[in-house]
């Protein structure tokens, strides 16, 4: 929200951050988009840090880009976390030591997305947050889900799955 207010201050308007909270407050509230908080034990320090933006509809930020094919793993990422939402009311930004997109209330579930697991180092990346996941819960079940993949590197993380197979499979 600070740099959403300075923003704002730097085109020369005069707005205060109550006053963006407030109207950003009316999206919320329509549906148009959730702010994912981050997963903290305490109240205190999860209402003080920032929270993840997710629009309802890919679409309409595409519709406010100047290139609108651009940050496909962002969109990855709203499409999974629309459809967990669907299953999990209680979803979370899980960002302690590794970020894992998209965790459950309780820690037991999260999930990573990733546009690409071509390059080796991606693949080093997003392993990390799934094995901290596992190592904060005994039974954290962590998914890595990809848009496009090299077959040597997603065998070699058991927990990766094509994006539109893990869609199609939680339908049931």
């Amino acid at each position: 929200m600070s740099q959403f207010h300075r923003d704002f201050a730097s085109l020369g308007f005069s707005v205060s951050k109550n006053t963006l909270h407030e109207y950003l407050g009316y999206p919320e509230d329509s549906f148009l988009l959730f702010l994912l908080p981050k997963h903290e034990r305490s109240l205190r320090k999860q209402a003080h840090n920032p929270k993840k933006l997710h629009v309802i509809d890919p679409g309409l930020m595409a519709a406010f880009q100047g290139n609108p094919d651009r940050d496909v793993g962002r969109k990855l990422e709203t499409t999974v976390f629309l459809h967990a939402r669907r299953r999990h009311r209680a979803l979370y930004d899980y960002a302690n030591g590794g970020e894992a997109d998209l965790c459950d209330e309780e820690g037991a579930s999260f999930w990573n997305t990733c546009r690409s697991l071509t390059d080796p180092d991606t693949a080093g990346r997003e392993r990390r947050p799934l094995s901290l996941g596992k190592s904060r819960a005994a039974q954290a079940k962590g998914v890595l889900l990809y848009h496009e993949f090299d077959s040597a590197l997603a065998s070699a993380l058991p927990e990766a799955q094509p994006a539109w197979r893990w869609l199609l499979e939680q339908r049931t």
